[in-house]
C-alpha cells in the first residue's frame, strides 16, 4: 500500500506541474521521474511475487505512453543512463571475476548456454533473408541472459549473478569477434593495446588501495561515484558502450580484490536501485507504434529467436543439473535476454531484413524484446511459483505420513 500511495503522490504531483504553461521543463524532474517510477515499479512488482525487472519496465512503457518525457529532455539526461549502465557493467564484471564463477561447473554452464542456444537460433533463423554471418551474430546477441533481472530477485546467491554474467560475456565477446573478422581496421595498433593495457592495471591498482583505505560505508560510495564517473568519461572518449567499459574495468577490479569482496559491497547495494532505473530508461524510449505495427514476419522472427533460445538453455540446464548446484527452478533465472540484447539486437539487425514492411528496419526485433524481457519473465515466474507449491505439498504430504491433506 505505500508504494501505491506514493505511486498516487508522485502522478498527482504530474499532473498538478502539467497545467501550468511550461510543464515539466526541469531535466532534473525528468531525472526524478524516471528514477523514481521504475524503482517503485520493481518494488510493487516484488510485493505481488512478479519479476521486479518486468516492473520497471512497465513503469518506463507507461512514462513513454503518457507524453510526460520529450525526446529532448530524454536526450539531455541521456548520459545519466549511461552512467547507470557503467555502473552496472562494473558490478558483473566484478562478480564474474569471483572464483566460483570460473570453476568448472559454472564456466562449462554458461559456455553451454551460448553454444546451445546459438546453434539452434541459427538453425530457426534460417527461413529469413539472412547470411550465415548475420545469423550468428543474431543468435549470438539472442543467447545471452540478464543478470540485472538475477540481480533484482530476492535470495539469489552472487553465484547465479555470475553464472548469468559469464554466459552474457562469453556471447558478446563471440559476437565481437565476429565484428573484428569481418572488420580488420576496428583493432587499434598493438602498441596502444600495450599502453591501453598498462593504464587500465595502473587504474585498477589505484581503485582498489582507494576502497580498501576507504573502511566507511559513504567513503567507499564516493570512491565508486568517482571510478563509474571516469569510465564514463573514458567510454565517451574511446567511443565504446560505457557497459563494457564498467565490466572490463569490474573484472580487473574484482580479480584484484577477490581477496577483499567486502570492497565490492556498495556496488550490490546501489545496483538494486541502479538497475530498475536503467531498465525503466531503456524501455521509455521505446516507441509502442513499432510494436502495434510490426507485421506477422516480425513475430515471427521473435519466435525463431526465443524458442529456441529456451530450448538452449534448458539443454545446458540438464548438463549444469548433473555437475553443478542449479536446480531446475533456479535455472530458469537465465531464461530472459535482458538489457544486453536490447542494446545489442538492433545494432546486429541487418537494414534489408523486412524491406518495404516495415519502415525502421530496427523495429523489426522490438516483439522479439517484448516476448524475451516481460512474456519471458512472467512465464518462468509463474512456473517457479507452481515449482515451490509443488515441492510444498510433497513436504506437507511426507510429513503426514504419506497421507494426503485437506
Amino acid at each position: 500500500m505505500r508504494n501505491l500511495f506514493i505511486c498516487f503522490l508522485l502522478a498527482t504531483l504530474v499532473a498538478v506541474v502539467q497545467r501550468g504553461p511550461s510543464p515539466v521543463v526541469e531535466p532534473a524532474t525528468y531525472l526524478g521521474i524516471l528514477v523514481a517510477f521504475p524503482v517503485l515499479g520493481a518494488r510493487l512488482f516484488r510485493n505481488w511475487r512478479l519479476p521486479p525487472a518486468v516492473g520497471a519496465i512497465a513503469a518506463g512503457i507507461i512514462l513513454n505512453q503518457s507524453g510526460l518525457l520529450s525526446e529532448a529532455n530524454m536526450v539531455r539526461v541521456g548520459p545519466f543512463k549511461d552512467v547507470g549502465l557503467a555502473w552496472l557493467g562494473l558490478f558483473l564484471g566484478t562478480q564474474v571475476a569471483r572464483a566460483p564463477s570460473w570453476r568448472g561447473p559454472s564456466f562449462v554452464s554458461a559456455l553451454s548456454i551460448v553454444i546451445g542456444s546459438a546453434l539452434l537460433i541459427c538453425g530457426a533463423t534460417a527461413v529469413f533473408p539472412l547470411t550465415l554471418l548475420e545469423r550468428l551474430q543474431m543468435a549470438l546477441a539472442g543467447a545471452v541472459c540478464a543478470p540485472i533481472f538475477t540481480i533484482l530477485e530476492r535470495g539469489r546467491h552472487r553465484d547465479e549473478i555470475g553464472l548469468t554474467g559469464l554466459a552474457t560475456l562469453f556471447a558478446v565477446g563471440l559476437l565481437g569477434v565476429t565484428v573484428v573478422v569481418t572488420h580488420h581496421e576496428v583493432l587499434p595498433p598493438p602498441i596502444k593495446m600495450l599502453y591501453a593495457g598498462g593504464v587500465a592495471l595502473v587504474a585498477t591498482e589505484i581503485a582498489f588501495q582507494s576502497l580498501k583505505r576507504s573502511i566507511s560505508g559513504p567513503g567507499r560510495y564516493l570512491a565508486y561515484i568517482l571510478i563509474v564517473g571516469a569510465l564514463w568519461r573514458v567510454s565517451e572518449q574511446l567511443g565504446i558502450h560505457s557497459a563494457i567499459t564498467g565490466a572490463a574495468f569490474g573484472i580487473l577490479l574484482g580479480l584484484r580484490a577477490r581477496k577483499r569482496q567486502d570492497t565490492t559491497a556498495p556496488l550490490l547495494e546501489a545496483s538494486a536501485f541502479v538497475g530498475p532505473f536503467v531498465l525503466g530508461f531503456v524501455t521509455a524510449e521505446w516507441d509502442g507504434r513499432h510494436l502495434l505495427g510490426a507485421p506477422v514476419e516480425a513475430w515471427a522472427l521473435g519466435a525463431a529467436i526465443i524458442l529456441p533460445m529456451v530450448l538452449g538453455k534448458m539443454a545446458a540446464g540438464l548438463v549444469a543439473d548433473r555437475i553443478s548446484r542449479f536446480g531446475p527452478r533456479d535455472w530458469m533465472t537465465t531464461y530472459p535476454i535482458g538489457i544486453v540484447a536490447v542494446e545489442i539486437l538492433p545494432a546486429v539487425t541487418p537494414d534489408h531484413l523486412f524491406l518495404g514492411k516495415m519502415a525502421d528496419p530496427a523495429a523489426a526485433i522490438t516483439p522479439t524484446l517484448l516476448l524475451g524481457l516481460v512474456v519471458l519473465p512472467c512465464v518462468t515466474s509463474a512456473l517457479g511459483r507452481f515449482w515451490r507449491y509443488s515441492a510444498s505439498r510433497r513436504n506437507l504430504t511426507a510429513s503426514s505420513g504419506g497421507m494426503e491433506l485437506t
